[in-house]
């Protein structure tokens, strides 16, 4: 298997990572492989181009157990993945062909589809948070304690801009009675630091970034008190996986079995990445937690990977109330069940 990766800082975070441009035109178009190989399926095609969302970290350890463990290339599959530049997101490299799938979170699927980008949400690979840390020692107890302090935000992140609003308003401050400071990617360091009273922060991500710097988890308020969840998961593009449709499901159901085991033994996922990224500093309580929350709320019915029809139909009506996307979408616009198992990969921990 040829896997295309791109020079990466020590240490990025889900939310946090800054992305060095290394995968060029020419890369993408080759990392298929060498020839045209079909698969066994009918003439389908068994090479899978997946495009990461950021630089190879924790967020990503369902794709990355399932193809360091094999789970892939048990399925006949040749996968290879590519890394977006800071002008190549994830959704616009599916979107052109460049690659089949990626990684996607938050409102991206939605935003793609608002911007005629050809792809659909194939699987939810976890139920996260984002949402606003303080420090449990301070001053800070509720988000009404938030009135006239700074406030770190992260830089364009449409959900966040959305939410953060609703749980403002919901507490009854106006969005403009705290003073929001853009701390780009790197929320942990100014509230340690105690430059903000508080912080946006994903829950897995910079929670656990800030519990293992500081020994004490932050206090923290959920946007989705007032919002749907934070989703991760799968996104394919519509035409390659309805010519391919037996391919996109061998490689939605190895996914999710590396969700399981990232999932039942997070030892073993943080093992297998540190293995291949030796020069990245990735706690394994990180994978703890990302393994958690690879279980849905209807995951010991549903199974792992299913995709909440709920949630993201609230998210479609988000993104049209904060003018993301012009008009509403419906949930199929956005989302298939089309490449679940039909025998859904459940996991003995939820």
């Amino acid at each position: 298997m040829k896997r295309i990766v791109q020079k990466r800082r020590p240490g990025p975070r889900l939310l946090a990572a800054t992305v060095a441009a290394v995968v060029m035109g020419v890369g993408l178009a080759a990392c298929g492989g060498d020839d045209d190989g079909g698969g066994d399926s009918g003439g389908e095609s068994n090479k899978v181009t997946f495009a990461l969302g950021f630089s190879p970290n924790y967020g990503q350890v369902s794709f990355f157990n399932a193809l360091l463990a094999g789970y892939y290339e048990d399925a006949g599959l040749d996968v290879d993945y590519v890394v977006p530049d800071s002008t190549q997101t994830a959704a616009k490299l599916v979107g052109v062909g460049r690659a089949d799938a990626g990684e996607f979170f938050g409102l991206d699927p939605i935003s793609a589809v608002g911007e005629d980008i050809p792809l659909k949400v194939a699987t939810t690979w976890a139920f996260g948070q984002l949402g606003l840390m303080a420090d449990p020692a301070g001053d800070v107890k509720s988000v009404a304690d938030l009135e006239g302090q700074q406030v770190g935000i992260f830089s364009g992140l449409p959900y966040s801009e959305a939410c953060r609003p609703r749980l403002l308003e919901a507490n009854g401050l106006s969005p403009d009675s705290v003073d929001t400071v853009d701390v780009g990617f790197n929320s942990v360091t100014p509230l340690l630091s105690g430059k903000v009273a508080a912080a946006e922060g994903g829950d897995p991500a910079e929670t656990v970034t800030y519990e293992i710097e500081s020994g004490n988890a932050p206090t923290y308020f959920s946007y989705d008190e007032v919002c749907a969840p934070f989703l991760f998961g799968v996104f394919v593009n519509d035409e390659w996986a309805s010519d391919n449709p037996e391919t996109a499901s061998k490689f939605i159901e190895a996914t999710l079995q590396g969700a399981k085991l990232a999932n039942e033994d997070p030892e073993e996922s943080h093992r297998l990445f540190t293995e291949e990224f030796p020069d990245l500093e990735q706690p394994l309580l990180q994978f703890e937690k990302f393994g958690e929350a690879t279980c849905g709320p209807d995951a010991a019915e549903e199974g792992l990977g299913y995709n909440p029809s709920g949630d993201y139909e609230e998210l479609i009506q988000l993104s049209v109330e904060s003018e993301l996307i012009p008009e509403e979408l419906s949930v199929d616009e956005v989302v298939t069940d089309e490449y679940l198992p039909e025998e859904p990969v459940t996991s003995s921990a939820c």
